[in-house]
């Protein structure tokens, strides 16, 4: 999760973690991120959402996601770490 927070930014919003050591590298422009950590012993994703600023959620999105948004989020960024056969 560590390796994430400090990668995930953009323009890379996504990090894919191989479960078999390589050169880690960028794909799709920069935007993913394909690197290896020791120890993983399924292939994981980290995708980073942004919502924007908290202040703007009702100019942003209809009433019922702002309001879930104002409930469970207390900034504008979300890190959704998922495992392949989730994804």
């Amino acid at each position: 999760m560590a390796h994430a927070f400090e990668n995930l930014e953009a323009p890379t919003d996504f990090v894919i973690y191989e479960t078999e050591a390589g050169p880690e590298h960028f794909e799709d422009e920069g935007r993913s991120l394909s690197t290896y950590i020791s120890g993983t012993m399924k292939k994981v994703y980290a995708k980073l959402d942004d919502y924007g600023s908290p202040e703007k959620w009702d100019e942003l999105y209809d009433k019922e996601i702002a309001d879930g948004l104002k409930k469970g989020i207390h900034g504008r960024f979300v890190v959704t770490f998922m495992l392949a056969e989730e994804y």
